[in-house]
């Protein structure tokens, strides 16, 4: 699968007590367990029961994910993105993924979400999900391309990453913009992902970062993307 997942670090500790509420309140449209033992249990029991039913949804995601019961799950795995738990958020993004095309329009949606988190991890389902690449829906790859004007800057680079795995040539003007970001992580996000969405164009643009980046992460991850298009032109 393509995309890269960055580590939010500081963004998990925001507050999120819509996501805790409603994690609480679907808990029982999963199947999971009923509701008054957990809350006997404790909040950190709470927790690890919400982890093995993400993670079991993913599971089934991955072996029947066009199954009407699995679709059925979206609004509850939507509900996982904003969660502050790193692995309840990643287990929902990445049943959202493999859920494929039904899930897309939700997702899209979530990425306009007021939470950066949900947005985060939207991007995260975005850059797993293999079938976009298939349907080329220019619709997905405009929502990304929106994304990366985020204020949030984990945002801003996971967009990118999604983008790589959409490989969509159109999005090659936004990820040239992206490379002049302040931030060296969106910066290496958008010379990664121009390595399948640039042609012969943005070549001296690359060429310009491996060489005078600051930061040199991005450097290398501009000369692996020069690298690679200027064998498609030998």
């Amino acid at each position: 699968m393509g995309g890269t997942i960055q580590q939010k670090n500081s963004s998990f500790n925001r507050k999120n007590s819509r996501s805790k509420k409603s994690s609480w309140k679907n808990i029982l449209v999963a199947g999971a367990v009923a509701l008054a033992p957990l809350i006997a249990c404790g909040p950190s029991t709470h927790i690890l029961v919400l982890r093995n039913t993400y993670k079991k949804m993913t599971d089934v995601a991955i072996t029947n994910p066009k199954d009407n019961t699995t679709i059925e799950k979206i609004p509850f795995l939507i509900d996982g993105l904003g969660h502050e738990d790193f692995e309840i958020a990643f287990s929902a993004s990445l049943a959202l993924a493999f859920i494929g095309v039904p899930s897309m329009l939700p997702v899209m949606e979530a990425l306009k979400d007021e939470d950066p988190n949900v947005r985060y991890w939207a991007a995260v389902s975005l850059s797993h999900n293999k079938e976009l690449r298939i349907e080329q829906s220019s619709f997905v790859t405009a929502a990304l391309i929106k994304a990366l004007q985020d204020d949030d800057t984990m945002v801003k680079a996971q967009a990118a990453y999604a983008l790589e795995s959409l490989e969509d040539l159109s999005a090659a003007p936004a990820l040239l913009h992206a490379l002049k970001d302040k931030d060296p992580q969106v910066r290496k996000a958008a010379a990664f992902a121009l390595g399948k969405c640039g042609d012969k164009s943005v070549l001296n643009e690359l060429k310009r970062v491996m060489e005078t980046d600051s930061d040199r992460g991005v450097r290398e991850k501009a000369a692996e993307s020069y690298n690679r298009i200027s064998r498609m032109y030998l």
